[in-house]
């Protein structure tokens, strides 16, 4: 019996471990994901090419409004997963079991982890940080 509960807190660790490697990962393409390559002419050209594909025209307002919403909503779910991915790996039990207090500070975690995303991108040609980006919707949509 005592051979069971070893060999089930090696599985747990071993998930722990592997959930905390994809937590990393994750963030390193968040990181990635915030250089020149998928800046606004690579949104743009979704966009562009999403509308072609639906045979679909709009105006040049309409399209920055579009483009704008592409890249707000790309932004909410990567870091969306990314506190998912923070809160499983500061998980302690096994199943997992929601706490509001742990998703709170996994919130924060992921917060302050966004400020370093924008303070990189600063030093990205091409594109704008802010630290107001973080939550302030676009104000050319208002």
């Amino acid at each position: 019996m005592n051979n069971s509960g070893s060999a089930a807190d090696l599985n747990l660790s071993k998930r722990r471990v592997a959930l905390r490697l994809t937590t990393l990962a994750w963030a390193v393409l968040v990181f990635y994901l915030s250089t020149e390559r998928f800046g606004s002419d690579f949104s743009q050209g979704l966009v562009a090419q999403a509308l072609t594909l639906l045979h679909i025209s709009v105006s040049p307002r309409t399209f920055h409004i579009l483009d704008t919403l592409l890249r707000k909503t790309a932004h909410m779910t990567e870091y969306g997963i990314l506190a998912f991915l923070v809160y499983g790996s500061f998980a302690e039990q096994q199943p997992f079991r929601w706490r509001l207090r742990q998703a709170i500070w996994c919130i924060g975690i992921v917060g302050l982890y966004s400020l370093t995303d924008e303070f990189h991108q600063r030093y990205v040609p091409m594109l704008p940080w802010s630290i107001a980006e973080l939550m302030l919707p676009e104000p050319r949509l208002l």
